[in-house]
């Protein structure tokens, strides 16, 4: 089954389909009330007879009207799915105590009764940040002007309180209408210095571009070239916000069944690592054109994107759309050497954030690269090392142990060798995961999208790609 994914400009893809009622990740989150809900005006009222309730501030508003402009069309495409992944960011991120409330299609009030004005404001503008980090992915930050995020400002609801303990509801929408102007007013400037930088960035990219044009090299669907003689294949891999098999894990494999990027010849390496860049820009750009909107995740390994290859991967990159390359592509560093310095793998981090999604690194699961660990701003990934004399309880307390150490950084895993890890993994809440586990065989291309819930891999439901 085919399924419409909010692409990721947004990065963490939530199906259409609404959730359980009653189901939070969150012990003390309180689903969100609407004008429809029979206890929305006691429950508000009760909240701003409160004195700290009543202070200009506390409650905030939460919009997507800027959002949505910056968006544009990619917003009429995924509407849906963007707002719902705002309302149940927000959902999630509520305390015990506060009350969120949908205003409109665009804006939510936050009513934080235990919170002093400055405070309200902090909270909102994390709920904000944390939602713009969901759509727009790991390169997503809040204080780079040119990303598209969610706004937030002051409203005043003092005055919504009758004395007869009643709500005006006229006096919200009045309030939540005075503090969209404040937004708007307070954004503006902030829009006219987007404009420039994005018109500068513009410029920078098609004299970059001019330079490197000349550089192209023969390129085959599916296979690398014919004197590598290299094929790509692909591991499905579950995400936990989407709630779907939503992205595939390139992977490219040798004639003889090796791995590209572990050959002794350095040179050798780097040309692999050029002619994998290509083909995976081909298989994504085909994938888009088939219609599958998909996260894809390319591996490019360290020491060639330091040196030799750098140029060539960058170039390889560039072929692809840049709304199609910050909606779906994610850069892996792979292959990275014990020897290797932190500081090394940010290098890498910081050529390849300006041209994907988002970055990750790719590590062991029994033996992980501190280095790559250490890293930030990227995704941590790690791979089951299969073997004979790997039991499912040796991998799911590896798999405790990695978590752990990491605590709330987004980690996936691949290789899970069967649904009992699969299962632990899901528990122990690894962002996204993957291996025969999940999915009994590598796809040979990236054909479709699945709706998978966590209850259904805890229940051990097969799971087959459309």
């Amino acid at each position: 089954m085919k399924i419409p994914i909010v692409s990721n400009l947004l990065s963490r893809i939530r199906p259409q389909a609404q959730p359980e009622p009653g189901q939070s990740d969150t012990a003390n989150s309180s689903a969100p009330l609407d004008w429809n809900d029979d206890g929305l005006e006691l429950k508000l009222g009760t909240l701003l007879a409160d004195k700290a309730s009543k202070s200009y501030g506390t409650v905030q508003a939460i919009t997507l009207t800027e959002f949505q402009a910056d968006l544009g069309d990619l917003w009429n495409q995924h509407e849906k799915n963007i707002l719902l992944i705002a309302e149940t960011t927000i959902d999630r991120m509520i305390n015990k105590g506060q009350t969120t409330i949908r205003e409109d299609d665009l804006t939510w009030l936050l009513v934080t009764p235990d919170l002093s004005t400055d405070e309200a404001e902090t909270f909102a503008k994390g709920i904000a940040e944390s939602i713009g980090g969901k759509l727009m992915g790991a390169r997503f930050d809040p204080n780079e002007e040119t990303d598209p995020t969610p706004t937030t400002g002051m409203v005043d609801l003092s005055s919504a309180l009758t004395e007869d303990g009643s709500i005006n509801r006229s006096a919200i929408q009045h309030a939540v209408a005075k503090a969209r102007a404040v937004i708007a007013a307070r954004d503006s400037l902030t829009k006219r210095r987007k404009k420039k930088t994005i018109e500068s960035k513009a410029d920078n990219q098609k004299q970059s571009t001019a330079q490197l044009v000349d550089e192209r090299g023969t390129i085959h669907t599916g296979i690398v070239s014919a004197e590598t003689g290299i094929k790509l294949v692909y591991w499905p891999m579950w995400s936990s916000d989407s709630q779907s098999i939503d992205t595939f894990v390139c992977r490219p494999v040798c004639e003889d069944g090796g791995n590209p990027f572990e050959r002794k010849n350095s040179s050798q390496v780097a040309a692999n690592a050029v002619a994998v860049a290509r083909a995976g820009v081909v298989a994504l750009n085909g994938m888009i054109k088939n219609n599958v909107r998909a996260k894809f995740v390319l591996p490019l390994p360290l020491t060639p994107l330091l040196a030799p290859a750098q140029r060539q991967i960058l170039q390889a990159l560039e072929k692809i759309e840049d709304v199609h390359r910050f909606l779906y592509l994610r850069a892996e560093i792979v292959a990275i050497p014990r020897s290797v310095s932190t500081a090394s793998i940010l290098t890498a981090r910081d050529l390849l954030r300006p041209v994907a999604r988002d970055v990750s690194v790719m590590t062991s699961l029994k033996s992980p690269n501190k280095a790559a660990l250490a890293a930030s701003k990227v995704m941590i990934g790690c791979n089951v090392d299969i073997g004979s004399d790997v039991s499912a309880e040796k991998v799911a307390g590896e798999l405790q142990h990695f978590k752990e150490f990491l605590g709330d950084r987004p980690t996936y895993v691949l290789g899970l060798p069967d649904p009992s890890t699969v299962k632990a993994a899901v528990t122990m809440k690894y962002a996204e995961l993957g291996g025969p586990g999940l999915h009994s065989a590598l796809v040979h291309r990236p054909h479709s999208t699945e709706a998978v819930t966590t209850q259904d891999l805890l229940s051990g439901t097969p799971v087959k790609l459309s």
